[in-house]
């Protein structure tokens, strides 16, 4: 949301204009009435007016109307589906807050899965023969867990060891009322290799259309020991899951 002059105020990321303030449209095609948000065109109107446009107004004018906007965000965001994002920008359009949901979780739980996670690990692979080295597992969880950075995001995941004659692999799958979550890492028996793969997928209901929207994505990769940043794309896609949209 960034008004612009010639009745322009919704913008696709990196797509151009696709809303003014009587509705915008998605990336799907989607039309959202904005009507019924009462004061929205007004306000807009006033920055798109001829007779006193916003570039010529006061710095005081222009920030009592930015922050008046704030209102309209927020309305917006109550009406447009969960699973789009929705930034409030303003001045060149370089500054952007995010507009939050209603449900959005503010992470306030202390980190205790770090240790937990790795003690389950731990627990089920001291049950296994022959002997394994647990460091690159034990490693990559804790790197998980720094990319993590909330426990709300791993209170709810649990540790599996898939251990055979032919390869190893630590499995962590998150216990999500809402949407399945799974993270792996394994290595053949034969290789010093270390496969990364996780996924999203939207869990199955008889009542589908009460379901949240979830992203069906998958991500397999080939871990470098030296790469501590693998994780971040991952971790990054749980948080919006858990924490913005308020999934459970």
């Amino acid at each position: 949301m960034w008004a612009e002059y010639g009745d322009a105020l919704f913008w696709h990321k990196g797509s151009g204009c696709c809303g003014d303030s009587r509705s915008l449209i998605t990336d799907s095609g989607k039309v959202i009435d904005l009507s019924n948000i009462k004061g929205l065109r007004e306000w807009y109107a006033r920055y798109d007016d001829d007779k006193y446009p916003a570039y010529e107004w006061t710095p005081e004018e222009y920030i009592a109307w930015k922050e008046e906007g704030w209102k309209y965000a927020k309305a917006v965001r109550d009406i447009i589906p969960d699973e789009i994002n929705l930034t409030y920008n303003y001045g060149d359009g370089d500054n952007a807050s995010p507009v939050h949901r209603k449900n959005r979780v503010e992470p306030t739980k202390p980190m205790v899965s770090d240790y937990r996670l790795i003690e389950e690990a731990m627990d089920q692979v001291w049950r296994h023969h022959p002997p394994v080295n647990m460091t690159p597992f034990t490693r990559c969880m804790e790197l998980l867990a720094t990319a993590c950075d909330h426990e709300e995001l791993l209170e709810n995941a649990h540790v599996w060891w898939n251990g055979t004659h032919e390869q190893e692999e630590l499995i962590i799958m998150w216990y999500q009322q809402q949407f399945h979550c799974v993270f792996s890492i394994r290595r053949s028996l034969e290789s010093d290799k270390y496969e990364i793969d996780y996924s999203f997928s939207k869990k199955q209901s008889m009542e589908e259309d009460k379901l949240p929207t979830v992203p069906e994505y998958s991500c397999h990769s080939v871990w470098d020991q030296k790469d501590e940043h693998f994780v971040d794309d991952f971790a990054e896609t749980l948080a919006w899951l858990i924490l913005d949209r308020g999934l459970k």
